[in-house]
Parts: structure tokens; C-alpha cells; sequence
């Protein structure tokens, strides 16, 4: 009968003292904050104006055959700007309408996509992009007196 008893005991010290020590929080050290002061460069930036152009359109199109690409391909780019989407075709399609027309960029009116097949056997999928071709024209350094009046206003209203 003791030796059950001391069994049942050592058990519920144990279990105290484990439940206990779960519960404290202790750190080597304490926790600080840093608020450095922001850095700021000034430098006399290029100014660049954009003109739109003709109408341009592009395309990408991804066939795929058991959620493998057998034809096309939809990479991950980046694109500079805003798009209706993030999807990675409409995105290419956007770089090859700039590509094919040797333009800066493009405005995108209109996105279109189209999926055809049946899921998971055979997926095609097209993306047809429409929009301003954009052409940019470098107008070379901002004016100095022009400058220091736009860094004296920006001083004041970080104030």
C-alpha cells in the first residue's frame, strides 16, 4: 500500500511542479525599442514626362495537359504600375504588347481572359490585353530655385 502511495504522491509532485514552471515567463534580458530619426538624401531628381500613343494590344496563352505546360508559358515578372490583376499571364501579356511595339510602357483599358477546357485533362487559357501605348521623354534636372522651394515646403510639414 505505501509504495502506491508513494507513487500517486511523486506523481502529483510532479505534476504540480510541471504545471507550475510551464507558466512562468523569464527572458535573459529586456526587450528595447529603436526610433531612429529617418535619413534623407537630397539630390536634384530628373524629371520625366509620359505622352500616350496609339492603341496597342497583346496576348499570352498557356496550354496545359494534366496541370503540366505543354505550350506557353506564364513567368513571374514584375511590371511597374497598376493592373486590374496579378495574374501572371495578364502580365505577360502586357510585356509582349510593349515588346512588340517598341514603347515604354502601356495604359491597360481592358483585360480579357478566356478559359477554355476541361479541368484537370486539358486547360487552355488566354489573356488579351488592351490599352495606350506611353511614351516617356526625359526632361533632364529639376530647376535649383524650383528644388529649394519644394525642400523648404516638405521640411516645414514634417514639422
Amino acid at each position: 500500500m505505501s509504495t502506491k502511495f508513494n507513487i500517486i504522491f511523486i506523481s502529483f509532485l510532479l505534476l504540480l511542479s510541471g504545471c507550475a514552471t510551464m507558466k512562468k515567463d523569464s527572458h535573459l534580458w529586456s526587450y528595447s525599442k529603436f526610433t531612429p530619426e529617418s535619413q534623407v538624401l537630397w539630390a536634384r531628381p530628373t524629371e520625366v514626362s509620359y505622352k500616350f500613343e496609339a492603341e496597342i494590344e497583346g496576348s499570352a496563352e498557356i496550354i496545359k495537359v494534366f496541370g503540366f505546360t505543354v505550350e506557353g508559358e506564364a513567368p513571374e515578372i514584375n511590371i511597374a504600375g497598376f493592373l486590374p490583376t496579378t495574374d501572371a499571364l495578364v502580365k505577360f501579356a502586357v510585356l509582349n504588347a510593349v515588346l512588340d511595339s517598341k514603347v515604354d510602357g502601356m495604359y491597360v483599358t481592358a483585360t480579357i481572359i478566356k478559359k477554355t477546357g476541361l479541368w484537370p485533362f486539358y486547360v487552355r487559357k488566354k489573356a488579351v490585353v488592351k490599352g495606350k501605348s506611353l511614351i516617356l521623354k526625359n526632361l533632364g534636372e529639376v530647376d535649383q530655385k524650383r528644388f529649394d522651394n519644394e525642400r523648404s515646403l516638405m521640411i516645414q510639414y514634417q514639422k
